[in-house]
């Protein structure tokens, strides 16, 4: 007589474990060039692999940037973005439309499954939801709260679900993108009506006006931004680390960055309105077995 259990069901493949490596790809939010000398940990978890510290980003906000990491695309063939600027009658700016990547392309974690992985994604960043298209491929793809541990905790349950086939996962984290919760205050930025001009479509000159702080506060602003870094990389270096020692089976892990953020390099603040170095250079790295 045969005995089911049906609580607790076990499903195995009968076919021999695949040689395939699991891949994480790790992408951080506006992560600029020199960010990683605030970031220790990841600074010595690249070393063990190949990393570049000045790679150039596709585009200088995110859609555009993650569409051309999942394409292989520029964003002028993807589709991505914002749509045509068009002027009101007044003369004021409206707002650009948002375009999803053209459905007709092959994207990257399509071609993972194709090839038989396991696909996930979390992030945290309203730029990445499924109307984006971007969410093609992935058998998992959620939204996470831009805490950090809540996006490590998606990704730990991911790689902790059985499955027969090897994984591909994309840990996307939206530190250390504004806001700046951590470093020095009082906080220059919480002085200005940040909803209320990043809700219009302003032009770089306006940009500028908006964010012309004394020396002082600005001083400020950046030892934010790079103590948000900083306690990124307090959280995510280790768990990398214990990720790279206690998985099961071979691992790849990637290290991506969408865009910088300038810190009044070249006058202005934030991103998505000029490309200079601070806004476009970016870091990327590898580790791999070998």
């Amino acid at each position: 007589q045969t005995e089911l259990a049906w609580q607790a069901p076990v499903v195995e493949s009968l076919a021999p474990p695949s040689q395939q490596p699991d891949v994480l790809l790790v992408t951080i939010d506006t992560l600029r060039s020199d960010a990683l000398e605030h970031a220790p940990v990841l600074r010595s978890l690249l070393a063990q692999g190949h990393w570049w510290s000045q790679a150039v980003s596709p585009s200088n906000w995110t859609l555009p940037s993650y569409a051309s990491l999942f394409s292989g695309l520029p964003a002028d063939q993807h589709q991505a973005g914002r749509g045509p600027f068009q002027a009101s009658a007044t003369g004021q700016p409206e707002d650009r439309q948002l375009s999803a990547i053209d459905d007709q392309l092959t994207l990257l974690a399509e071609r993972f499954r194709a090839a038989g992985y396991a696909t996930g994604m979390v992030h945290q960043n309203p730029m990445l939801e499924t109307w984006t298209g971007l969410s093609r491929g992935f058998e998992r793809y959620q939204r996470a709260s831009d805490r950090t541990g809540d996006a490590l905790q998606a990704a730990e349950e991911f790689f902790a679900s059985p499955a027969g086939r090897p994984r591909f996962y994309v840990l996307h984290l939206m530190a250390p993108h504004l806001p700046y919760r951590y470093g020095p205050e009082p906080d220059p930025l919480a002085e200005l009506p940040l909803a209320e001009f990043f809700g219009k479509d302003t032009s770089p000159q306006e940009r500028a006006q908006f964010f012309a702080l004394d020396a002082a506060k600005r001083q400020t602003v950046r030892k934010r931004y790079f103590a948000e870094v900083e306690t990124l990389d307090a959280q995510l270096g280790p768990w990398l680390q214990n990720l790279l020692s206690e998985h099961p089976r071979e691992l790849v892990i990637a290290l991506h960055s969408d865009h910088g953020e300038e810190l009044w390099e070249d006058g202005s603040f934030e991103h998505g309105h000029a490309f200079g170095d601070s806004v476009v250079l970016v870091p990327v790295g590898i580790i791999a077995p070998g």
